[in-house]
């Protein structure tokens, strides 16, 4: 055998096991299906055919059902196979169709009914793959069954049945109160609605709040919708509403309430000051005093009160320096010490120039209202009065007295001089000159009790007093001796004069107004002892 036809007969072969390869099970495309007896074989031989037929609620929409094998493998599906439609479900009369989708195998429409009319059957019907899926409902004038029948209540009207739309009235008898709708009315499902309602004794009991007082409304027995309005007493405050209402099931609405005593929190502190007395809680009423520190000035009012709404008025007084302005300044006078601003109880000294005179007070001090008090002086010129009146009055000394005469008016140029009178020492220049401004040149002395003195004279006077006695004595003695020789009883101090006690008596002693003696006795005029 020759090459050629070896190459040939191996081809043939070749072509033989090719054309003789089977086919598995085909698969077709979306919604469809073997048809026939091709679903019971699992493989096919070459060249066999096999058809395809749409899933139920599926039809053709074109293309070849039949595929081939052809050498183990499957020519291509074409059929196409789209969802059947169910066409129109036709009309209901008194009643609406709506299609949320389309009217295709799998969607749904829904059937209502008219206002005033009822279903009767299904209200949704599905596209199936025999068309649509039962019958469509119908639409009925709806009717309503006899009125449900309420304990102690009477209603109208009455019918049988109730056609749509009719309403029923209820009312409880005396004493009672209807406790839900008075009326209902035939609904489109043959029902009536809202559910009857029913009767109810309501009385709500009469209140005893500790501090509260009744204001308006209701007296017992409350019924239903009885309104009651309270209020706290004065110190209290209210916790709940003022205003109650009796509700259907015999309670007071929105609640009971309750009166509270009104409390208040210790005021606010004030800076540089107080307030007493201190307490953790304040009730109402209650007064707390506020005062300020040293040097501080209160502004505000002084008290506040624990008030109905729990808070102290008026609000908290402030502290404030009490710092005071540079007095006003005045013509010609002079202040001291000038400072920009003066501390409480800060003093100030008026002094006039020379040639002015001060009329008023010459010091201030800084006073608590923030002013210097007393008013500042004023300053005037001195005008002298013309010559031929210039006079000088004569100045007081205490303890002191002219040497000479005792005029009360000198001239310029007129000279006085003055003595301090016993037990007292002269302090500045004894004669003074009148100037012709009317004033006396040098000041007038002074005149300082002097224990020195005193001291010497007191003990002159124990001597005298002590020679005195002695002499008393003897002077006694002899006199009872001349009484013994006189005959006649007369007894008679022979030389008539006075004792050494008497004229001790006769020495200057300081009296109660801090003259002495002296004064009383006329020598010279000078007065001198």
């Amino acid at each position: 055998m020759g090459v050629t036809d070896f190459l040939l007969l191996s081809c043939l072969g070749f072509a033989i096991t090719a054309h003789a390869q089977n086919c598995a099970k085909p698969t077709g495309g979306p919604n469809m299906h073997l048809k026939g007896e091709d679903i019971l074989k699992e493989t096919f031989a070459d060249g066999d055919r096999a058809a395809f037929e749409c899933a139920a609620g599926y039809m053709s929409a074109g293309g070849s059902s039949s595929i081939t094998c052809t050498a183990g493998s499957w020519s291509t599906v074409t059929l196409k196979c789209e969802r059947k439609n169910c066409g129109s479900p036709g009309e209901v009369p008194n009643g609406q169709i709506h299609y949320p989708q389309e009217n295709l195998f799998g969607d749904y429409i829904e059937i209502t009914c008219n206002e005033g009319y009822r279903l009767v059957g299904n209200s949704r019907i599905t596209c199936g793959a025999q068309g649509w899926m039962g019958r469509l409902p119908r639409c009925e004038v709806a009717k309503c069954d006899e009125a449900p029948q309420v304990t102690d209540a009477t209603f109208t009207p009455y019918k049988d049945p109730y056609d749509y739309g009719d309403v029923v009235q209820y009312s409880c008898r005396n004493g009672l109160t209807l406790n839900g709708s008075a009326s209902i009315e035939c609904s489109d499902d043959g029902t009536f609605k809202p559910a009857p309602p029913i009767c109810t004794r309501v009385q709500c009991e009469d209140l005893d709040i500790p501090n509260l007082d009744w204001i308006s409304g209701s007296r017992p027995p409350h019924g239903y919708k009885a309104i009651l309005t309270y209020r706290c007493r004065t110190g209290y405050r209210m916790v709940g509403q003022p205003t109650l209402t009796c509700d259907i099931n015999s309670k007071w609405s929105p609640g009971l309430p309750r009166c509270e005593m009104v409390t208040c929190n210790p005021p606010h502190l004030v800076v540089n000051g107080t307030f007493n007395p201190v307490k953790d809680v304040y009730k109402y009423g209650d007064r707390v005093q506020y005062s300020c520190n040293t040097n501080f000035r209160l502004s505000g009012s002084n008290s506040a009160s624990c008030s109905d709404d729990g808070t102290f008025k008026p609000g908290p007084p402030t502290c404030t320096m009490i710092i005071c302005n540079p007095p006003p300044p005045g013509a010609n006078r002079i202040i001291s010490p000038v400072k920009e601003v003066y501390k409480y109880k800060d003093v100030v000294q008026y002094t006039c120039p020379k040639g002015f005179k001060l009329s008023g007070s010459n010091s201030a001090s800084c006073s608590d209202d923030g002013t210097f008090k007393p008013a500042p002086p004023t300053c005037t010129k001195f005008i002298p009065p013309p010559q031929p009146d210039i006079y000088c009055e004569v100045p007081h000394v205490e303890h002191g007295y002219l040497v000479h005469d005792d005029r009360p008016l000198y001239r310029p140029n007129d000279k006085v001089t003055f003595k301090c009178r016993s037990f007292y020492d002269m302090e500045g220049d004894s004669t003074l000159t009148c100037q012709a401004d009317g004033q006396w040149s040098p000041p007038p002395p002074k005149c300082a009790y002097s224990h020195g003195k005193v001291a010497g004279v007191v003990v002159g006077v124990i001597v005298l007093v002590v020679a005195g006695a002695a002499g008393a004595a003897i002077y006694k003695k002899k006199k009872k001796q001349r009484f013994r020789k006189n005959n006649n009883g007369n007894s008679t101090n022979d030389k008539g004069g006075k004792s050494v006690g008497d004229a001790v008596g006769l020495m200057e002693t300081p009296t109660g107004n801090g003259q002495t003696t002296e004064d009383k006795l006329p020598v010279g005029s000078a007065n001198e002892v």
